[in-house]
Formats: structure tokens, sequence, C-alpha cells
């Protein structure tokens, strides 16, 4: 009989920090929620003509890398970071199609792929002393995320068009669907400042603690914010070690990667869970997706960051209050949860036969 025990990993807390740095847009993490959310609504009809265009995608794309069911051995880098294994083919088609999700970060590496201003809106505004919320008279720059929606949705539908550049608009699509429902993508605070005269930048120039960086960033891991703070704190991270325990010394960081990556999906089964139980798709919420609208979406996250998201009580170079925090994560969980049912109404209205 097998003998399971619980390890502490407080030891080996360097290796995991990397579940802790924040990364551009909602974090590999949040996206990943968004598209599991999306996997779970749709039809197996539209999911494999989703996988079908993704498998075309051109190879100095690197996609393939996200693949578990092809050869990722070369050249794949970080677009193979935390990918774990898959227990059937289905679990690889899932995966894929979560991870494609943040596909668009990755390429940020790839000049050719690169497209920095479709990750945001920068509709600007300011902030009165008494917290009201004024517009400005300042530009909206193009090409941005809700331009971009409109074309890549275009070229999508387009059943004509080469498939390799599809499977490109098609993961543009993922990525900026979650994009605009993070709000401080929609949304740049002008204040006095002089590097805030034209907009905070999503909260990329309002500096926080060590910890968090900048208010963006903040924002960009609420939904993975508990997952990550175990790690930071060094306590309670354990892990249900194997039989075989201790691993042999050439697989010992193997073993401890494997370990992460278990935990990180479970994690992410947690967060995607309770998003549909807290805001299932219901009669409302169907009267809500605003099927195909970006606009109306991201006008929405303009109107959180701005009735919300600077309270006189968010102070620069501090961290977050805990009620802050709890905030955070709960409007981040009911965006993340419209945001996955926008994007599978969005897909079957794409490529449904």
């Amino acid at each position: 009989m097998s003998t399971r025990r619980w390890i502490p990993i407080a030891s080996v807390a360097l290796l995991l920090l990397p579940l802790a740095t924040p990364s551009h847009a909602w974090n590999d993490f949040g996206h990943e929620v968004v598209a599991r959310i999306a996997w779970q609504e749709l039809e197996p009809e539209v999911r494999s003509r989703v996988l079908e265009l993704f498998r075309q995608a051109p190879r100095d794309s690197l996609m393939h890398c996200l693949d578990l069911n092809q050869d990722r051995r070369r050249g794949c880098g970080r677009f193979a970071y935390r990918l774990g294994d898959a227990e059937s083919s289905e679990d690889a088609d899932r995966i894929l199609f979560e991870r494609a999700a943040y596909w668009p970060d990755l390429a940020r590496q790839l000049e050719k792929y690169n497209r920095p201003t479709w990750h945001y809106i920068g509709w600007t505004w300011r902030q009165g002393a008494d917290g009201s919320a004024h517009d400005t008279d300042l530009p909206v720059p193009e090409p941005n995320a809700v331009s971009q929606l409109v074309e890549l949705a275009r070229s999508v539908a387009d059943t004509s068009g080469r498939p390799g550049k599809r499977a490109i608009h098609l993961a543009w699509i993922f990525h900026l669907v979650g994009d605009v429902h993070q709000p401080l993508h929609a949304a740049s605070r002008v204040t006095e400042r002089r590097d805030e005269r034209e907009g905070d930048r999503g909260g990329n120039g309002f500096a926080l603690d060590d910890w968090n960086r900048n208010l963006h960033a903040f924002w960009d891991g609420a939904l993975d914010a508990r997952f990550r703070a175990r790690y930071k704190q060094r306590t309670e991270a354990r892990f249900d070690a194997p039989s075989d325990w201790p691993p042999p010394p050439d697989q010992f960081w193997r073993f401890f990667r494997e370990a992460r990556d278990r935990e990180y999906e479970r994690h992410k089964d947690r967060v995607a869970a309770e998003a549909r139980a807290r805001h299932p798709l219901d009669d409302a919420v169907r009267a809500n997706l605003k099927s195909g609208d970006f606009e109306a979406w991201t006008a929405e996250s303009n109107r959180i960051v701005r009735n919300a998201l600077y309270p006189p009580d968010l102070k620069r170079g501090e961290a977050p209050s805990g009620a802050y925090a709890e905030r955070a994560y709960d409007v981040s969980l009911q965006r993340a949860a419209l945001a996955g049912y926008r994007l599978a109404d969005l897909l079957t209205n794409l490529l449904a036969p």
C-alpha cells in the first residue's frame, strides 16, 4: 500500500515565485480562467472548429508550443512554460484552448506578432476632489482593443481567409475579450503629475508596494492573488507527495515543477467554478451579454474604474487595504464570468456550423 505524505515546500518557494510575477494584461491565470469558462459553455462542434484553426497557426508564431499533442521540444522556451501534462486528448485540447488566450502576451517577444496598442483603449478621465469622474478632451489613439476586436471578428468569420491568419486573429479575440473585461484596460486617469498629464496608462503609473508593483499589476493578478500570497508568506505551502519521495537527484526540480503545475491547475479549477457559481449564466446575465458589442463591454470596465478603483484610502507606495483586495477579487470574478460567457457566445456566432 502506498503511503501519502504532506511535504512542506517553503524550502523551494523560490521555484514557485514565477506564479507571483505580474504580467501584461490579465495575467496568464486570469486569461485561462476566462477561457475555461468559455470552454465549459461551448458546444463540441464549436470547440472543434476553434482547435482546428489554432492547429493551423503559422509555425513562427510558436502556437504549436501550446499544444501537448505536438512536438514542443525545440525553440519553445517560455511558450511551453507551465503546460504540465495532459491525462487525455481532451485534456490536451482544453489546455491548448486555454493557453491560446494568453498567446498574445507571450508573443510580445516575437516582433512579427507583437501589437502593444491592441491590449487596451486609452479612454482618459479626471477625478475631482470629491471623487467625481470627469471626461477629458484627449484623443483616443487607434488601433486599440475595441477597434481591433471589430476587425478580428470580421477576419475570423471570413471562411475564405487564410487559416493561419484566422488562427492568429482568433487567439487575439480570446485575449482581447479578456482584456476589455479587466477594468484598467479601459481607462487612464489624468492627474497633475508630470508623467500622468495624458493618463496613468491604466494604473501602470500608480506605484504601490514592492510586492504589488503598481495598480495595473495588482488588478492583473486579482484572481490568483490568494494563491500567490501563499508562496509569498512561504507557509502552509504543501503538496501531496508520492510514495517514492524523495525523487532521484536528476528528477528533483522536475518533481517540484510538476507539483507547482498541479496546484496551479487545481486553483484555476476552483476560481472558474466559483465564478460560475456566484455569477451563473441565468436569464438576467443572458439579457446582458450584449452580443458582439465590444464598445459596450469596454464601457462597463471604464465605469468600474471611474466609480470604484481610486478611493481616497488607496495610497501611492502602499499596499491596497484588505477590503480593497477583497473588492478587487469580487469584481474580477464577476468580470471573468461575464467575459467567459461573452467569449463563448461570440465564438458560437463566428464559428458555429
